[in-house]
């Protein structure tokens, strides 16, 4: 066998008239030196394939998932009653108003205490623990303290300024 990719051989044993064989490994190809972590241009442009490929299998994977699901919902209410899917509908828009209300009140908490670009990052249940939050956050930040350049006092009731009182002000008497 000479042409054997493993590289075995067969020899006579002299002594009791069997043959031995030997298996070698096959070679190992040669591979390149490289030098650190340095890509090669072909490793570049391989990766750059390789995350589009990805990327684009997610995308569609990403859909297949809202198929489902959209499927699924379908299949769910198939068996319900009208009353059924109008009280289905009825809780879903009631979990989103509450989310838009809470986000609207972590909004104007943001911006009254001056930090409105931060307003996701708040947490609490009430306006007060809001409030409490957005300040302590602000403290933490380093933030700059609010100007009365139409942000409230923080935990007081909003001040109800006219165009009159704010031309007042601005001339000084008032």
């Amino acid at each position: 066998m000479p042409d054997d990719p493993m590289g075995s051989e067969t020899q006579p044993d002299p002594s009791d008239g069997t043959a031995t064989v030997t298996v070698s490994p096959p070679p190992e190809p040669e591979r390149e030196e490289r030098n650190g972590d340095e890509p090669r241009d072909g490793d570049v442009v391989g990766l750059k394939s390789a995350l589009r490929t990805e990327r684009s299998s997610r995308r569609d994977a990403e859909k297949e998932l809202t198929d489902a699901r959209t499927r699924l919902k379908e299949f769910e209410d198939r068996d319900k009653t009208e009353l059924e899917r109008v009280v289905t509908e009825r809780d879903e828009l009631r979990g989103q108003l509450t989310k838009l209300q809470t986000d609207s009140l972590k909004k104007q908490i943001a911006t009254e205490v001056g930090m409105a670009e931060l307003w996701e990052w708040l947490q609490g249940e009430s306006a007060q623990q809001l409030r409490a939050n957005a300040v302590k956050l602000r403290e933490q930040m380093g933030g700059p303290q609010p100007t009365d350049g139409g942000a409230r006092q923080v935990g007081g009731p909003p001040e109800a300024v006219s165009m009159d009182d704010r031309i007042r002000r601005a001339a000084g008497r008032g």
